[in-house]
């Protein structure tokens, strides 16, 4: 007896979707420093541009101080916004855990909370074994890769190495799950930790991109936006993450690409958008998009495309289909497994007695597997 099995996706998406608590903004106020290594800039600094000011704070966190002081009065709402983008731009300062902001009329001082109490002879070998994750990242990409394929690599071998780390959620503080370095070396991370690491691999590569933050149902969550080809586009590398129902099942579950390089539109459906963040682009185009570069974007269904599509699946018998709205995909579905149509693929491919598939019906994905 043939048999057709669903793979319950909506249970795994919601977990995955609901599991993210990352909040960009979030840090403590106040602090018992770890270690005393400082920094005084010199000349005044109370006319400094956000810009110089950005530029002053990431080298001086780059060499892992953990106090900066700067001579004139800095506005703290200056420093605050300038932090924010620390995190959303430069994921290299991962080990940051919280600051607390002095201010007089002669001095302004930062002080900064190392995440877990590390030292800073620790936070510096943290910061290589970074570093060298990434370059092994890099090292095995086919040379020649345009922008395009790059990003679709690193989004994959981070979707492959990463587990969701469900344990840094439920702490319910931060942790080095929220980094790239939770995510590049340690392999466990949850939404932060995969968009930091994501925005590093993409600094590596020299292709423009960055963090933005907002609400999956009454979660927190964090994802990232890619420029290719001119072209903003938004990609979310946690929720491409298959999960597994069970968290003592190490089968490894099939990788997707629902939210690669996707529009304003689509990623709507799933959030809302944080206000006030320093950047958010217009994403509109949907011509990098996985589905559309990879042939499985169906404005129309037929059995026709279907079977071309399958056919070209190779070994991985496993294939994903985007369609443009309801309508189409609700049409689909009901004519592949309501209507057995799905048994007529013979003609194009071998089929075993058991076929599973799994449906987005948000996204209007439609995976199946042979």
């Amino acid at each position: 007896m043939k048999l057709i099995r669903i793979v319950a996706a909506a249970a795994v998406i919601i977990l995955t979707l609901t599991g993210c608590s990352a909040d960009l903004g979030r840090v403590p106020d106040i602090f018992t420093p770890a270690g005393d290594v400082s920094s005084t800039a010199g000349n005044d600094n109370s006319d400094m541009t956000q810009k110089e000011l950005y530029e002053l704070m990431t080298s001086e966190l780059r060499q892992f101080h953990n106090k900066v002081t700067m001579n004139g009065r800095i506005e703290t709402q200056m420093i605050t916004d300038v932090m924010d983008l620390v995190q959303r731009k430069a994921p290299d300062i991962f080990w940051i855990d919280g600051y607390t902001i002095t201010s007089s009329g002669k001095k302004t001082e930062v002080i900064f909370e190392p995440i877990d109490g590390h030292t800073p002879a620790e936070l510096q070998a943290m910061s290589e074994e970074l570093s060298n994750a990434a370059e092994e990242i890099i090292a095995s990409m086919p040379e020649g890769l345009m922008d395009y394929d790059r990003v679709l690599y690193v989004h994959d071998a981070i979707v492959r190495s990463t587990a969701y780390d469900q344990t840094g959620v439920d702490a319910g503080r931060n942790g080095i799950w929220g980094t790239a370095y939770g995510c590049l070396v340690n392999g466990r991370a949850i939404c932060q930790g995969y968009s930091e690491a994501f925005v590093y691999m993409m600094n590596m590569l020299g292709i423009e991109s960055g963090m933005c933050s907002g609400r999956a149902g009454t979660e927190s969550h964090a994802w990232n936006y890619v420029r290719i080809g001119g072209d903003y586009y938004w990609i979310d590398v946690t929720w491409d993450d298959p999960e597994s129902l069970d968290e003592n099942d190490t089968a490894e579950g099939i990788l997707r690409h629902t939210y690669f390089l996707i529009n304003d539109d689509m990623l709507l459906r799933t959030r809302t958008i944080d206000p006030g963040q320093a950047f958010v682009p217009e994403c509109s185009s949907i011509a990098n998009n996985y589905f559309v570069r990879s042939g499985c974007y169906f404005d129309t269904y037929s059995i026709e495309s279907l079977g071309w599509v399958m056919q070209r699946s190779g070994d991985e018998r496993h294939v994903e289909i985007m369609f443009p709205d309801e309508l189409t995909f609700s049409e689909a579905v009901s004519r592949l497994f309501d209507d057995g149509e799905i048994w007529e693929l013979t003609d194009y491919v071998w089929l075993d007695d058991q076929i599973s598939y799994s449906k987005d019906e948000v996204m209007y994905v439609l995976t199946i597997s042979f």
